[in-house]
């Protein structure tokens, strides 16, 4: 029974010294390939940043879909490039 907790400390530091080595996202060269997109008009995922400018008329969303979206508070609608 002694040696069992020896062997549970070095398997219990060796799970928590892993997620260090790994590479992530932010790490790695973005891929310089297109990617063909469909614009559905709304966000495809889970939408988790939501801001209204000073004035009350923008609203901003940012989503897992790696987008942001500007609608018109009043209207609801999305709003058009350059407008």
């Amino acid at each position: 029974m002694p040696r069992l907790l020896p062997l549970t400390l070095v398997a219990l530091l060796t799970l928590l010294a892993l997620p260090a080595r790994t590479t992530t996202a932010q790490e790695r060269e973005p891929s310089r390939e297109s990617v063909l997109r469909i614009e559905t008009g709304m966000h495809t995922a889970v939408i988790r940043r939501i801001g209204v400018d000073r004035t009350g008329k923008f609203l901003v969303t940012v989503s897992d879909d790696k987008a942001a979206r500007v609608w018109e508070f009043a209207t609801g609608a999305l709003s058009k490039p350059g407008r």
